[in-house]
């Protein structure tokens, strides 16, 4: 038998269990197909054969019993036959969702807008998806559908919560499609409330049966501040993190979940959310990824920065579970081929680090413009030129590289010695050069011709430095020791580089 909402008891964990102990919110009425049901039902734990499999009439009659009453209220569910049979006639048709009540948070895939007519597609697809990438039987959870207003998430931590929204289905939000409204909240009191000026909107076609996409523009936030408030302490009273949907004035929970890092705070700016923490530092196009949608971490090097999505996406959860640093709903202006230089947790650039030089190539040079009206002026002025340039960064390094780089002996990228300079042949150079003698290290510098180019230092010659600018490597890294004096080095090189070229030019 299928279990129904109210009669679950502990016998399902999961998103299932979690529902059935919210009290102070709707919970739309679902029931469970239980794992010993689907072992039943299937038999088989490969995609391939889930896809295919038939139910046997038992088992569909079961399902559909429980689909046919999922649209009704527990009361007329145990109504004589009569009066169940004339609401479920009124009720006949109705949209159901189904998704893995246990597992991960947004691995498995799921289904909404399910009618008689796709449900048992619906349940080969969603648990097909399931055994893609876990093992053991899943218990699947059908609800009742609520056709949304708006549909979003309510993340929980220790001190503070951020509620993200957007209009129609909450597809185009985990998917990271959208700039999501988002409120961010400090103990109770509202601290950020960022609208969207525009939002990709998914809606069913129930026509079709297929999902439609829209542009709106200007969309409205619909909730007051007392609606929000009242949200946010319900749902602490309950003890989870909730994703709903809002239709005329109420919500209606979906899923019951606990946040990850509970006492970790949430960095929420109009200049975007820093969904996992870490150093985003490099070139963009480069080792930092720019990106119009969110994206998972295996399309990517080190970071992201996306313009859409928000905490709650699903490649914010992964971007987490990987350890990779990300920025999503990014609102500031960066082009490719610029560097930033951003902390572990924030989500604003440096602006002492957000310009790249340009193609050394080129005649027009970074700061070309000032430099040159001020070297026509008056020469003897080149020891006091002001200017910040930083085409090179410079980042500190742990002393022991190779685990901060997540190198060994055996990666093509790294090189620790001259013989390996002149056999070095990859795109991508990675030189430690703290063991290296600064005499022949100038010229090592200057042979290698990678497209991307990191050095670790101690503390170098000037030289040297000059050298690593002229060759046009991106990053120079060096302990937290000497980071200021490289920083100050790296800074001069690159003056009297420009300096240099601009006479020759």
């Amino acid at each position: 038998m299928v279990s129904w909402k109210e009669n679950l008891g502990n016998k399902i964990e999961g998103k299932a269990s979690r529902l059935t102990e919210i009290d102070g919110l709707d919970v739309p009425s679902f029931f469970v197909i239980t794992s010993d049901e689907i072992g039943e039902m299937f038999g088989s734990s490969d995609p391939e054969q889930v896809l295919d499999a038939s139910f046997s009439p038992e088992m569909r009659e079961r399902v559909k019993k429980a689909y046919d009453e999922v649209g009704i209220g527990s009361e007329v569910r145990n109504a004589p036959d009569r009066a169940k049979n004339l609401v479920e006639g009124q009720r006949n048709g109705q949209p159901v969702s189904i998704r893995v009540s246990d597992g991960e948070k947004e691995e498995s895939d799921y289904r909404l807008n399910v009618t008689s007519s796709n449900l048992f597609d619906a349940i080969r697809e969603v648990v097909a998806s399931y055994f893609s990438h876990s093992s053991g039987n899943p218990s699947l959870m059908v609800q009742k559908m609520v056709e949304p207003g708006f549909s979003g998430t309510l993340e929980m931590k220790e001190n503070d919560a951020v509620i993200e929204f957007v209009e129609g289905l909450g597809k185009s939000l985990e998917e990271g499609i959208t700039k999501p409204h988002v409120i961010h909240l400090r103990d109770s009191s509202i601290e950020h409330a960022i609208e969207s000026d525009q939002q990709t909107v998914i809606t069913y076609n129930s026509v079709t049966g297929e999902d439609q996409r829209s542009i709106e523009e200007d969309t409205e936030l619909p909730f007051s501040k007392m609606e929000v408030q009242d949200l946010v302490r319900t749902a602490r009273s309950e003890g989870y993190s909730l994703k709903f949907v809002y239709k005329r004035g109420s919500f209606h929970v979906v899923d019951a979940y606990e946040s990850e890092n509970s006492q970790q705070s949430i960095n929420v700016s109009k200049q975007g959310i820093r969904v996992s923490k870490g150093m985003i530092q490099g070139r963009v196009g480069g080792s930092v990824k720019m990106a119009d949608e969110t994206l998972p971490p295996s399309e990517y090097d080190e970071a992201l920065i996306s313009r859409s999505g928000g905490h709650t996406s699903r490649d914010a959860f992964k971007a987490r579970k990987e350890g990779k640093p990300a920025i999503f709903r990014f609102t500031e202006t960066i082009s490719e081929g610029e560097r930033v230089n951003i902390g572990e947790e924030g989500v604003k650039i440096n602006k002492q680090t957000e310009s790249e030089s340009k193609n050394r190539n080129q005649t027009v040079l970074p700061g070309q413009e000032e430099l040159e009206s001020k070297t026509s002026s008056n020469d003897s002025e080149e020891a006091n030129i002001d200017i910040d340039v930083t085409g090179t960064s410079v980042a500190r390094i742990n002393l022991d590289s190779r685990e901060n780089l997540s190198l060994d002996s055996s990666d093509d990228r790294y090189i620790d010695s001259f013989q390996q300079v002149f056999e070095f042949d990859e795109d991508e150079a990675i030189l430690d050069a703290r063991d290296l003698p600064a005499e022949a290290l100038e010229q090592a510098v200057r042979y290698i011709t990678a497209g991307q180019k990191v050095i670790l230092v101690d503390d170098p010659e000037k030289r040297v430095l000059y050298a690593v600018v002229e060759s046009g490597f991106d990053e120079v890294r060096c302990s937290e020791t000497h980071i200021e004096s490289v920083s100050r080095a790296v800074a001069e090189a690159e003056r009297k580089f420009i300096l240099d070229k601009l006479r020759n030019l």
